[in-house]
């Protein structure tokens, strides 16, 4: 039985293990910018949206750049 998703779909099957996001991976990445940045720990959840900003427009210039 095909499930609805799999018709003609633009999104990805999350059940895909290639496709899950790697949460050790990220808590390590968003550790380091909290040292690199100096952050106290009052300030981590407004850092954390910085972070994810900071990624997102590093994504969207990757995805923009023509020189692929």
């Amino acid at each position: 039985m095909t499930r609805s998703t799999q018709v003609n779909s633009p999104e990805p099957d999350w059940d895909d293990p290639g496709l899950d996001l790697d949460a050790v991976g990220l808590a390590a990445e968003f550790a380091a910018y909290v040292r690199r940045k100096g952050i106290s720990p009052e300030g981590r959840e407004q850092a954390l949206g910085a972070w994810l900003d900071e990624m997102i427009a590093e994504l969207e210039t990757d995805v923009d750049d023509p020189r692929d």
